[in-house]
């Protein structure tokens, strides 16, 4: 200890020991550093991750719900069997779309909630047959406009 203080009255050992504290600093902020870089990392992968997830539904969501409305028209003007075939899928299609959007717990309120508004703008299937399906010329569809976008108005209801 005595050592230690005699080294304290000479410029060198405060020199010495100064240079050992600064380097005892720099090992403790690089080892906090390394650290942060390594949250920060695995942080931004898991958020990356979960973007493309996102913007690859949504993707599928924007390009199924094009499907289904341009056959849901083609419907309306053909009345064919294969074409409302083609409406189902695709409605089916925007359903599994909605429940994988809905299945990711990552998403917080705000994002759900951005989700939902977005959701509800397009029309239920059976908005868009029933506005259509049931005026002059196509007087006897009614009931068939309601069958096909029934199970879209029960999954608006749960909020996706």
């Amino acid at each position: 200890m005595s050592r230690v203080l005699s080294a304290l009255g000479t410029i060198r050992g405060r020199m010495v020991i100064a240079g050992a504290a600064i380097a005892a600093g720099l090992v403790a902020i690089a080892v906090i550093g390394i650290g942060a870089l390594s949250t920060i990392g695995a942080t931004i992968g898991s958020e990356l991750t979960l973007l493309q997830r996102v913007s690859s539904l949504s993707s599928g969501l924007t390009a199924t719900v094009s499907d289904e409305i341009r056959n849901a028209e083609q419907y309306l003007a053909a009345r064919d069997p294969e074409t409302e075939r083609q409406f189902r899928e695709a409605a089916a299609g925007v359903y599994d779309l909605q429940r994988g959007l809905a299945g990711i717990g990552e998403l917080g309120p705000n994002e759900r909630r951005a989700a939902a508004a977005i959701l509800s703008v397009w029309p239920s299937a059976s908005q868009v047959l029933s506005s259509s399906a049931c005026t002059e010329p196509f007087a006897g569809s009614c009931a068939s406009a309601a069958r096909i976008g029934g199970s879209r108005e029960s999954s608006r209801s749960s909020g996706w």
